[in-house]
Parts: C-alpha cells; structure tokens; sequence
C-alpha cells in the first residue's frame, strides 16, 4: 500500500501522533510523509518563541530518506492565512500539489491512500488517483480559532467530512451526531512506543542539572492550554518546589515572570524524554478545559505511566476516566494538595503494577498501526467488492 501522509506536525518537530502514525505504517507500506508549509510569517514568529529547537525553514521543496519505505517532503516557504482563506489554500496547495505529484512518480506510487489531518486538506482530495481518502481529526481544529478565521476552518473541515472514507479520532468526544450515523467514524486512542521507553533514562542529559528537588514536571508543549495560572499560585506558596517546564513555548509566559522556582527549559530530543520525565518526582498534565483539551488524552499520559510517576492532572472529561493511574485537581488550592499527597508518598503495590502493564501493554502505537491498517484494508475490500 502506498499512502500520502499530509501531517500536521513537522518531522523533526517534537515527536507526536503524526509521526509516530507514519512511521508504524511505514513497516509494510510505502508512506510519503509531507510536512505542513510554512510563511515568512512563521519564520518571525518562531524566532521569537523561546524554543531552541526550530523547524528549518527551506526557499525550496526537499525530500528526506527516513528508512526503506518513509521519505519526508518539506515543501518551500509559501503564503501566510491558508486556514483563513479559500483562495490562498488553493494557491498554496496547488503548488505543494505539484510537488506530491512528481514526488510519487519518481517514488513510482500508484494507487495510492490519501491521508489528511487538518481542514486545510479537503483542497487536495482527489488530486492523486487515490483509492481511499483518511482524516485524521486529531483534535476540535475550530476551536484554536476566532471569529471569521473559526467559520472558515469549519468550513473547510465540513468539506473534508464530507469526502472522507474513513475518518479517525482519538477519542469518542471529537465524532459529532452526524459523523456517529453513517459508520465511517473510527476511536483510534492516542497511544506511546514501549522500545522508546524500555532501557531508557541512563543518558548523559544536562537539561536538569542543578534544579533542585522535588521537581514537579511538565513535558510537552506549552500552548495557551496549558494552566500556567495555577502552577503560578502553587508555586509563589511553595518556594522550596521546582516547577519544570520541557517543551517549546507557545504561549506568553508573562505570569511566570519572577517566579524563581519555576523553570522554562526549552525542547529536548525525543531520545531524551523518558530520561527528564525519569527525573521529575511528580507529572503534570496542567490543561485548561475546553474544546481543544477534554477530548484528548495527550501522549503525555501514557509517557509519564511508562516512567512509572505520580500524575497530576486538571480535570477534563477523557482523563476522568482513569482514577487509577491520575490525580485530578479543578483549583489551585487542590493542586497544591495533589501534589503534597504524591511527594509524601507514591504508593505502587503488587495489584497497580499489574493494571499498568496491562494497561500499556492494551495501549502501544504498533497496536494503534494493525487497527487502523485493518481499517482501511477492509474499506479497500468493500469498495472492490462494490
């Protein structure tokens, strides 16, 4: 099988559901993974992100060779408010477009399986001769919107329900009535890789050296959904506690300013994860509720158990769902708590131990890959059969 991945996320960005998706269908497919364009616009903005880990913005299209069946396409520097505006994701995709169509005839694609994940890919649907359209509905796109901009990508989206085969979420929250009725919706979870994370936490990393314990940790990004307001409250009450924050920023960090117990350090290798989360004694998923986060259940979760930590998390509906493996906290004051009650004492007995292995074991992503593989194979096999 030959797909046209077009992701969301950028390959050598931090690892998230896209990659680990592409790279687990590469093991018996061919998979072009094609990275999102950037603007001059982004260009600016991400010299201003405390980051130190930055997408490499080309004046030109360049094709990497990941391994034997997954190469990567980054197309050149395009036209800013694609997601705004029909016309200029027209003309955007329009030149990727030709990109996709020379790259998979060199690659000799044919036939192939077209991948999406954001609204701004209903413009490309039925550009490839494809024999099956997936969309990836990772998240409630809307809603990192305002005003005309949210209607667009609404519309954009409504457009690429429409055309999809086979549409994918990570949770039952992010199919609509309309999407529940025909049968194309699948809940394919968010999930983790237990080789990463197996043997690993005996580097040589720098990035904690000489925060001083305990250290109550965060890995991820750092959007606007991230409670940096309580973490603040918490912290100015607990000066003898390290906040650490791993991951580029995206958003202002403003109420964090003086606060010396907090730190901001920036985004690591993937290969480094499971050693700084190995480090923290507590883990924080600190979401701020709504359409973007009660959906979800971030990749962050599944990490954190694999390191065997206490987590600390804000309430939000998917999360609820796991009392067993996560504290839940709705105000400052209860994160406080949360946290005392895990650095007094994390309790893991014989019985939890065995729900945790059972657990992960019921949630890895090579998992995720037979299913959704499975999925499609049976959608190819119906439209034949038709």
């Amino acid at each position: 099988m030959d797909i046209i991945y077009f992701a969301t996320t950028d390959w050598r960005r931090i690892y998230q559901r896209p990659q680990h998706l592409a790279r687990g269908l590469s093991r018996e497919n061919r998979v072009l993974y094609i990275n999102p364009p950037y603007s001059f616009i982004d260009i600016i903005v991400s010299a201003l992100r405390m980051s130190d880990k930055k997408p490499e913005f080309r004046l030109r299209k360049s094709l990497v060779h990941i391994n034997d069946n997954l190469w990567v396409l980054t197309p050149p520097i395009l036209f800013p408010f694609s997601h705004a505006s029909n016309s200029i994701n027209r003309l955007n995709y329009g030149v990727i477009k030709r990109l996709v169509i020379k790259t998979t005839k060199e690659l000799g694609f044919r036939e192939p399986v077209l991948w999406t994940s954001f609204p701004t890919h209903n413009i490309v649907v039925g550009d490839f001769s494809e024999v099956l359209v997936v969309y990836d509905r990772m998240d409630e796109y809307s809603a990192f919107f305002k005003g005309r901009t949210r209607k667009m990508v609404r519309l954009m989206e409504s457009h690429l329900l429409e055309k999809a085969d086979i549409i994918l979420v990570p949770s039952e929250g992010l199919i609509s009535e309309g999407m529940k009725r025909d049968g194309r919706s699948h809940v394919v979870p968010n999930a983790f890789d237990p080789s990463h994370f197996r043997n690993q936490g005996q580097g040589h990393s720098t990035r904690l050296e000489g925060i001083p314990h305990p250290t109550i940790g965060f890995s991820g990004y750092i959007g606007k959904w991230v409670d940096l307001e309580s973490v603040v409250e918490v912290a100015l009450k607990n000066p003898n506690w390290s906040f650490v924050f791993i991951g580029p920023v995206h958003r202002s960090t403003k109420v964090c300013a003086g606060v010396s117990n907090i730190y901001f350090k920036g985004a690591v290798p993937y290969e480094e994860i499971p050693e700084n989360i190995r480090k923290f004694d507590v883990c924080l998923i600190p979401q701020i509720p709504s359409g973007i986060t009660e959906n979800v259940i971030p990749l962050k979760f599944f990490e954190y158990l694999a390191c065997v930590k206490p987590i600390i998390s804000r309430k939000t509906f998917e999360l609820s769902k796991y009392p067993q493996f996560i504290s839940l906290y709705e105000t400052p004051s209860e994160l406080e708590t949360q946290i005392r009650k895990a650095l007094e004492g994390f309790e893991k007995t014989p019985e939890w131990e065995e729900k945790r292995q059972v657990f992960l074991e019921e949630n890895k992503w090579e998992k995720r890959v037979d299913d959704i593989i499975g999925i499609m194979n049976e959608k190819i096999d119906h439209s034949a059969g038709c």
